[in-house]
Formats: structure tokens, C-alpha cells, sequence
């Protein structure tokens, strides 16, 4: 085993009760040879915590288990993955992997090779493929090599839509193959020592969905590099929540097919972040702001489905005034 694969860890944060998926993904990770996991067990039952003591048991990997009651979300849980991995001065990067999150037989040894490859002189963020993400079916993941648009709301810019009219976005590889991101999600996720050195952690305060895009567009805009290796695949052995609705578009996907607690996290903190690291004319954001909610209110009513739309209209609102933390909101304004 080379040097550089030693001083690699893993990390791994696990949810509720997907055990069978954990398992399959400790086993993997064995049999690639990986010295040290790190599993967050967050608010998980009973039946993964069994599965990760019998794999810690085994005695093939260290593993190192820590668990709370609470849920500690998305952002606090690989916050406390990324400290617990690095507090052991011989890790020099961390592999970051939901539950989940299922590696190829040669996907790590693909990382390594791009690992090995970008060096030390910019401080480079390996993101692995997972052809389940709507973004990566084609590897394409051409909306994620730039910023949002300023101005938008929840991601829904007009100038996005007459740009595409006018020429849809090409995708840029680099001479190496490997195609740079503006911002990426945490699954698959291959950081350095170095983002660790600089305090930049997830927002724990965002707590789910959209944290992964707050942290890793914040670490591109301050200097790291985010490299996507397209053949490094992971395989999701379940769908991510963001492939809910197939091929429909997002808007009817958080009106039709997500739940309360998805819809709300994801488009507050997405809106929030419109509205901060993005912030653009307060004329042009009220704009994109009525137009859609004119066309969710549309597909709401086509489709009888008017609480989603004032939770969505909450959600709005609730990232105009700042208001991020851990709780849905209470009762619901019914006009």
C-alpha cells in the first residue's frame, strides 16, 4: 500500500435505518484496504449501530464510532466527521461518503491516480461521479461549474432562461480530463488537510439540503480547487431525494413529489444563499421571486396541492429574514 492511500481516511455519516446499505458500503471499503473510518452515526436505529460494531469487531479497519440521538443534520454531521478524521496528525485528506454511497471496485484507485496527479500547489477538492444524480447521468454537470446566477430565487433566475434559449452551456474539461466545479455535494467528496488548516467547516446552522453547495462554493470562491473525476463512480443503492419526479423540474418536484421537511430545508437555504453569497439587485430578485411563485401557485392549484405552495412561499420568506436553524415552521400562514 502506498503512502499517500495510508494517510487517506474515510469518513462516513449514516442515517436512520439503512444498515443493509451501511454494510455493504463498510464491506467495500475493507476490501479497498482503508485503514481508518470515521462512521457519524446520526439518530440512527438500533440495527446500524450493530452493523457498525460488528464490522469495528472484525478488525480489518479501524473504526471509529460516534454516535447522537439527536439529529445533528447533513452540515453538523460532516463538520464533526471532518474533525474527527483529521484530530489523527498522519491524515493528509479525508473521503467523505454517505451511507449509501456505494465506491466501484477501481473507484478509489481512480481518485488516487487524480489525487496524485493535481499535486499540492493549488489545494484541490476531488468530487467522484454518481451517475444517479440528475447532474451526472450524461456527466454533465455543466450547472455545476458555475455560480448561481445573482438575483435568483431558489435557483430560478430569468436570465438563466434566456441564456439557454440563446446557447445552452458547454462543458469545460480540463487538459488533465478532469473537469473543474464551481461547488459539488458531500457524497464522494475527497478534501485535503488543508480546508481543515482554514476553520472553513459546512454552516451547521443551514443543518440539510443545500449546505454541501454553501461550503463547497465558499471554498471555491476562497481559493480551493473542486476537480470532478468522471471515472471515479459511486453507485447510490437508493435514489437520491433529488432524482424524486424522474425527469420533471424542480419546481414540481418540490411541489408534487418531496416531503414538508425536504422542501422547506432546501429551498429556505438555497434562497438564503441567493440572498448572501449571491446577492443581486433587490429589483431583479423580487422579479425572479414573482415569477416563481406565479408558477408554483399554478401547479398547486393544477394539482390540489396549495399547503406545499404557502410552505414553499414560508420557506421564502423565512430566508429573506434570516431565519436558517433545525426546525419546520409551526402552523402554516393560511391566507
Amino acid at each position: 500500500m502506498s503512502t499517500s492511500q495510508k494517510n487517506i481516511h474515510v469518513a462516513v455519516l449514516a442515517y436512520g435505518n439503512r444498515s443493509r446499505e451501511l454494510g455493504l458500503v463498510l464491506d467495500r471499503l475493507e476490501s479497498l484496504g482503508i485503514e481508518r473510518i470515521v462512521v457519524i452515526a446520526n439518530c440512527v436505529s438500533q440495527s446500524v449501530l450493530n452493523t457498525i460494531q460488528s464490522h469495528a469487531l472484525r478488525g480489518r479497519t479501524k473504526i471509529d464510532s460516534r454516535n447522537f440521538t439527536h439529529n445533528i443534520g447533513s452540515a453538523g454531521g460532516y463538520s464533526e466527521a471532518i474533525r474527527a478524521a483529521f484530530c489523527d496528525p498522519s491524515c493528509n485528506a479525508v473521503w467523505l461518503l454517505d451511507d449509501d454511497n456505494l465506491p466501484a471496485p477501481d473507484c478509489f484507485g481512480k481518485l488516487l491516480e487524480a489525487y496524485r496527479l493535481t499535486g499540492i500547489s493549488i489545494p484541490t477538492l476531488l468530487a467522484c461521479r454518481r451517475p444517479s444524480l440528475p447532474e451526472m447521468q450524461r456527466i454533465d454537470p455543466t450547472q455545476w461549474q458555475r455560480y448561481p446566477a445573482r438575483g435568483s430565487c431558489i435557483g430560478f433566475n430569468l436570465i438563466n432562461i434566456l441564456m439557454r434559449l440563446r446557447s445552452p452551456p458547454s462543458l469545460k474539461i480540463d487538459p488533465s480530463g478532469l473537469i473543474p466545479l464551481a461547488w459539488t455535494v458531500y457524497g464522494g467528496l475527497l478534501l485535503p488537510r488543508a480546508v481543515f488548516n482554514t476553520g472553513e467547516l459546512p454552516m451547521e446552522s443551514l443543518h440539510l439540503y443545500g449546505d454541501d453547495m454553501e461550503w463547497t462554493a465558499r471554498l471555491s470562491r476562497n481559493g480551493f480547487r473542486i476537480m470532478l473525476v468522471p471515472e471515479a463512480r459511486i453507485d447510490d443503492l437508493q435514489p437520491p431525494w433529488s432524482a424524486a419526479g424522474e425527469t420533471t423540474s424542480n419546481l414540481l418536484r418540490r411541489i408534487c413529489y418531496l416531503d414538508d421537511h425536504r422542501v422547506y430545508f432546501e429551498a429556505r437555504n438555497r434562497n438564503w444563499l441567493a440572498l448572501t453569497a449571491f446577492k443581486g439587485n433587490a429589483l431583479f430578485y423580487r422579479l425572479n421571486r414573482s415569477l416563481y411563485l406565479l408558477a408554483a401557485l399554478i401547479i398547486a392549484v393544477r394539482y390540489q396541492r396549495i399547503r406545499r405552495f404557502r410552505l414553499l412561499r414560508q420557506a421564502i420568506r423565512d430566508a429573506e429574514l434570516g431565519k436558517l436553524g433545525d426546525c419546520l415552521p409551526g402552523k402554516l400562514d393560511a391566507k
